[in-house]
């Protein structure tokens, strides 16, 4: 069975979403779900960075002993208490 609107498997053209537009959030039809007056739109303050700052992504990585002492720049700590600094 393949509809005859989007030419997709699956389905007949009277049951095609993309031809009824029915939203998956409040089952209305006319738009889709990403498109839903009826959801919760994100405050502006919130998705922005505060000026000047870079979103920097973290990083672990694991040494030796040996290896963590001679490097200045090593916080060592035990990850399963994140609490307990050496």
């Amino acid at each position: 069975m393949v509809c005859n609107f989007c030419k997709t498997k699956g389905h007949r053209e009277e049951d095609c979403r993309k031809k009824t537009r029915i939203c998956y959030n409040c089952r209305e039809r006319g738009h889709f779900q990403f498109e839903c007056p009826k959801l919760a739109k994100p405050v502006a303050n919130q998705t922005k960075p505060t000026e000047g700052a870079t979103k920097r992504n973290a990083r672990a990585f694991q040494l030796t002993t040996q290896e963590a002492e001679l490097i200045p720049d090593v916080i060592a700590g035990d990850l399963c208490d994140p609490g307990k600094v050496q």
